[in-house]
């Protein structure tokens, strides 16, 4: 059977995206989190959701991918819910979209969270397959060659390989306490497996700083074993994502959805079908904690 893909982590391919130079990746994403951090338009994060998924689907990260959204999708149900039945976006009283029960689902409520769920999934859908085609030493690379301090480019290759080495640490420490007895699934799961994955962190660290300094961090120049060759058309492809970021954050917040939430009507019965789905989540979520926490199994 073949291993899921790493969560958060570099994915090994050959794809077009995994052979670009780190840099021009870098200079896209970072117009697409600025777009998206700077806009509540409906379609422009729908336009880059969708640009997003097919750059996964041509690089073969679309698995990873799918788990990372299904992996958060507990919060985007949070938002949902909470946007929906509280009237935290109301400015001026809340129009009633519809009712569960003794709930009263504001419509201005509701427009805003999907809204900032459409966020949530573009930011992911955009990120994580570039993301996942970069390997942490060629990014290291990449970042020495535009003579950035080596401690720079060292904590930037070190940021983007902690989330997969916590998760692998999380998925060896359970699988532990599941040789040794444990049953519980889940967050049961998760919080007995909180205190030593914290701890191997610690140590984790502990050990890298002794190892970096035993070979003589910041003693004078550095070299890498790695080579990442940046051509004309890479640097050509980096201005262009710099001038997309710059361009496309001006056109944003010079729009008249750069700085409100656009309304997003939805009929009654979807709007029942949408915050009853996401409360079922987030219900689900928070007993299952409820349980973890209170010690059962």
């Amino acid at each position: 059977m073949t291993p899921a893909p790493p969560l958060f982590g570099y994915v090994p391919g050959t794809s077009w995206l995994h052979r670009a130079n780190p840099l021009p990746k870098l200079a896209w994403l970072l117009a697409a989190v600025t777009v998206v951090l700077l806009t509540y338009d409906p379609a422009i994060l729908l336009a880059v959701l969708a640009t997003g998924a097919l750059v996964a689907f041509a690089s073969g990260t679309s698995r990873v991918t799918l788990r990372t959204v299904a992996a958060l999708a507990p919060v985007a149900a949070s938002i949902v819910v909470i946007q929906s039945l509280t009237g935290v976006a109301c400015a001026a009283g809340c129009t009633p979209a519809a009712t569960i029960g003794p709930f009263v689902i504001a419509e201005e409520g509701l427009s805003r969270g999907l809204v900032l769920v459409a966020r949530l999934l573009a930011l992911e859908v955009a990120s994580i397959p570039l993301l996942a085609t970069t390997h942490p030493s060629d990014l290291f690379a990449a970042l020495r060659r535009l003579r950035l301090p080596y401690e720079v480019a060292l904590m930037a290759s070190l940021a983007i390989q902690l989330v997969p080495q916590l998760r692998r640490e999380l998925d060896d420490v359970i699988a532990a306490q599941r040789a040794r007895g444990l049953r519980a699934r889940g967050i049961g799961a998760l919080v007995p497996a909180l205190v030593p994955v914290v701890a191997g962190g610690f140590d984790r660290v502990t050990t890298l700083v002794i190892g970096l300094e035993a070979r003589g961090l910041g003693a004078g120049p550095r070299t890498s074993y790695r080579r990442v060759d940046l051509r004309p058309v890479d640097i050509v492809f980096a201005i262009a994502g710099l001038a997309a970021a710059v361009l496309g954050g001006w056109a944003v917040l010079a729009s008249a959805h750069g700085s409100t939430t656009a309304a997003v009507r939805v009929p009654a019965p979807l709007a029942v079908a949408i915050v009853a789905a996401a409360a079922a989540v987030f219900g689900l979520v928070l007993v299952r904690a409820g349980r973890a926490l209170g010690g059962g199994r």
